[in-house]
């Protein structure tokens, strides 16, 4: 198998005039893209994002007009791969933020996993990766809802999420479940241990349509508040 790499910058902001400079960029949007080709078939993914550029150096500077797309890529290879001490990136794997135990994945039940990384076939597979979720977690973080909690998509008449995710959850007990993967199940469900939430903000069509969830959780009394959406959970 052999794996690929693009950067692809889609557009580069800049100002005119900062201080003695001119024409100083100071947003990078980009595309990340991965083809792997394994026999006959290829798959294909892809992440973007925008990423702020730090304050120029005078000493070390290139104008926008001067750019090349290596130097650019340095930039966001550099930025991207030095996170701050406080950023974390969970990929079937968890840390600790004061006292507060998260676990975050993005796998999800096969969803067009021929061209799409991060999806697992429901049963052996996927149970193969929920089964690290430690016990004693206190916020489990997954691309996709679990089965019956917030997962219903009305126009299909399905419940899209997944039960092997479900039934993990029900042996760990965490006191938070966030997930978005189904834009149709944006709500919020408990089922006696955990609170479960899908921030979907899109909706269905892809139109921005749902507020984001604002959540207080003390993790001493075990309590979960919702801050600004007064829907009782489902």
């Amino acid at each position: 198998m052999a794996i690929t790499y693009n950067w692809v910058i889609s557009q580069l902001e800049c100002k005119a005039k900062e201080g003695d400079l001119t024409d100083v960029v100071y947003t990078i949007h980009w595309r990340y893209q991965a083809n792997e080709t394994d026999g006959d078939k290829t798959y294909f993914a892809e992440v973007y994002s925008s990423t702020n550029c730090p304050n120029p150096d005078p000493a070390n500077f290139t104008p926008y007009n001067e750019l090349t797309q290596a130097q650019v890529e340095g930039w966001l290879t550099n930025l991207l791969d030095n996170l701050p001490e406080n950023v974390f990136y969970l990929e079937n794997s968890g840390c600790e933020i004061e006292g507060v135990k998260f676990w975050g994945s993005p796998v999800t039940p096969w969803f067009g996993g021929e061209y799409w990384v991060f999806n697992k076939h429901r049963g052996h597979d996927i149970k193969q990766v929920w089964g690290q979720i430690p016990m004693g977690t206190d916020v489990v973080i997954t691309h996709g809802p679990v089965m019956y909690k917030c997962d219903y998509i009305p126009h299909q008449q399905f419940f899209a999420g997944c039960e092997d995710l479900e039934r993990r959850l029900q042996e760990v007990k965490p006191m938070l479940h966030l997930s978005g993967h189904i834009h149709e199940g944006y709500s919020w469900a408990y089922n006696g241990s955990t609170e479960f939430f899908n921030g979907s903000v899109l909706d269905g069509n892809y139109e921005m349509k749902n507020d984001p969830w604002e959540i207080e959780l003390n993790i001493h009394y075990r309590e979960v508040k919702v801050l600004n959406n007064i829907t009782t959970p489902n």
